[in-house]
């Protein structure tokens, strides 16, 4: 059995009368990608969140390669190798694809110089440009992100968080808001990466999911209730009732 990078032991998250993740158990092995599935409103996004550091879990426990980090501070977790993704674009509109890749390199090194260029630093450069060259945007170094299409603007968030060399990326909806041939450019882009970092992802295009997916978890109301193979979770009933409907998964196209 592959050793587990991540590991999360009953998490639960409450806001006033609503508990949004209900003693959640997760374990993500090392080079593994693993897809959390769900109906709006299951807690997808609290999960990552708490993974993440941006929000405090009430109870349980959370451990990276070992390390308790329930407590740790977002850039704690990023030292020691968590980097994520968000639903909604977070990148620099008004700052060239190659700024926003070497500022992010910079926040990796603990080093970031607001009053000292990021341009001027040479190395950061350099891996910024193979970063953009990872993610398809060799060719848009100059360009400014807001200027990116809403696909390419993506392909640059998973590029920042790729930056700053993360042993676990966490990935939150990166195909929302694409069209089909936008959304395959994506789940190539992400089997593109299986070989440098294991990834935990949360994701509604179904066929992205069992295009990627080593293993599937699928969380309702707050709690994981299957967890498999995409074969083994494609014909679970509880999913099929709760989470996909009476009828199997559709087979991916």
């Amino acid at each position: 059995m592959s050793q587990a990078l991540l590991s999360i032991e009953g998490l639960v998250k409450r806001f006033g009368g609503l508990t949004a993740t209900d003693h959640a158990q997760l374990s993500v092995a090392v080079g593994e990608l693993h897809a959390v599935i769900g109906p709006n409103g299951a807690g997808k996004t609290t999960l990552i969140h708490q993974v993440a550091g941006s929000l405090a879990p009430d109870a349980g426990h959370i451990y990276l390669a070992g390390v308790d980090i329930t407590r740790l501070s977002l850039d704690q977790r990023v030292h020691l190798g968590l980097a994520r993704s968000y639903q909604i674009t977070n990148v620099f509109p008004k700052l060239t694809v190659h700024d926003n890749l070497a500022l992010a390199v910079a926040a990796r090194e603990g080093a970031m110089r607001f009053w000292h260029p990021a341009r001027s630093e040479r190395h950061r450069l350099e891996r910024a440009a193979t970063v953009a060259d990872r993610i398809g945007l060799a060719q848009q170094l100059g360009v400014r992100a807001g200027a990116l299409s809403h696909a390419q603007q993506r392909q640059l968030e998973v590029g920042l968080a790729l930056a700053t060399e993360p042993q676990l990326l966490l990935l939150d909806e990166p195909m929302a808001g694409m069209g089909g041939d936008e959304s395959q450019r994506m789940v190539e882009l992400l089997q593109s990466l299986r070989s440098s970092c294991t990834i935990l992802l949360v994701e509604h295009d179904m066929d992205a999911v069992f295009q990627l997916a080593d293993t599937i978890s699928t969380l309702v109301a707050g709690r994981i209730i299957a967890t498999g193979t995409p074969d083994y979770i494609r014909s679970h009933p509880q999913v099929q009732r709760a989470y996909l409907g009476e009828d199997a998964v559709p087979a991916p196209t």
